[in-house]
């Protein structure tokens, strides 16, 4: 599993620097792949993209049982 870019509200971003992690499975410990490693600017993207998600009226105003679903899907 290697991921090239960062996904950020909704979208897939370019990485800003060519550094990368490691995948690690949790139960094995075995590396599973590699990704890109995120700046401060893309974690900051991140959070914000997520707060934004949060306190918009697509995931607050449905009841929980409408929230669930995409989850359940999975």
């Amino acid at each position: 599993m290697e991921y090239r870019n960062i996904f950020v509200g909704g979208q897939w971003r370019e990485p800003a620097s060519e550094k990368r992690i490691s995948v690690e499975c949790p139960a094995t410990r075995e590396i599973m792949g590699s990704c890109p490693e995120a700046t401060a600017q893309a974690f900051d993207a991140a959070v914000n993209a997520a707060k934004s998600a949060l306190t918009g009226e697509t995931w607050v105003s449905p009841a929980g049982e409408a929230r669930a679903s995409p989850f359940h899907a999975l």
